[in-house]
């Protein structure tokens, strides 16, 4: 974010301007204008 924070969760829409994010503090509308970057990452499960 361009205030120094960082969000973790998924895009799931972005109409205009404003990205809606599922994070797990619940549905975030973030304006696309406090984003720096969006980093795409994934994990996998590991089987024990």
């Amino acid at each position: 974010m361009m205030d120094g924070s960082s969000m973790i969760g998924a895009i799931v829409d972005q109409q205009g301007s404003t990205m809606i994010v599922h994070t797990e503090q619940g549905i975030k509308k973030i304006n696309q204008a406090d984003v720096q970057e969006v980093i795409y990452d994934f994990q996998t499960k590991a089987k024990f």
